[in-house]
């Protein structure tokens, strides 16, 4: 499990894969922020729905779901809902390199997320869609 490092610029690096209850999770650190993705079957019952669907309000994770699409970790093309670490509270790697001097001295408290409680959400995330089946 690689650490979320935050950075100034845009890149990405998957920091932890792992598959849970039949389940494959990735989180992903985009240098400034990350986010995390839940992969979803085509016989679980929101597979291709899309994240703002009414439905999809019920699954309960950081800030709410933000991405639902297919997508290639380089280990084949999914489907995936996803959401992200890039909110209100939450520390964004470009703050402390440009701009927004104003914004730096609170900003330095904003929560830096860790690799293992994003895991963990990715898993309560799943265990969510369990219930639902």
């Amino acid at each position: 499990m690689k650490q979320m490092e935050y950075k100034s610029e845009m890149t990405m690096e998957i920091l932890e894969s792992g598959t849970y209850k039949g389940f494959d999770y990735k989180v992903v650190s985009y240098g400034t922020h990350p986010c995390c993705y839940v992969s979803i079957r085509p016989e679980i019952a929101i597979y291709k729905v899309d994240y703002d669907n009414d439905k999809m309000f019920q699954i309960d994770c950081h800030g709410g779901l933000s991405y639902s699409n297919f997508r290639d970790f380089g280990d084949g093309k999914k489907w995936y809902i996803g959401w992200d670490y890039n909110h209100v509270n939450d520390y964004f790697g470009i703050y402390e390199h440009y701009f927004f001097e104003e914004f730096k001295p609170n900003h330095i408290k904003d929560k830096r997320w860790t690799t293992e409680e994003m895991k963990t959400e990715c898993i309560y995330v799943i265990e969510q869609i369990l219930k639902e089946m």
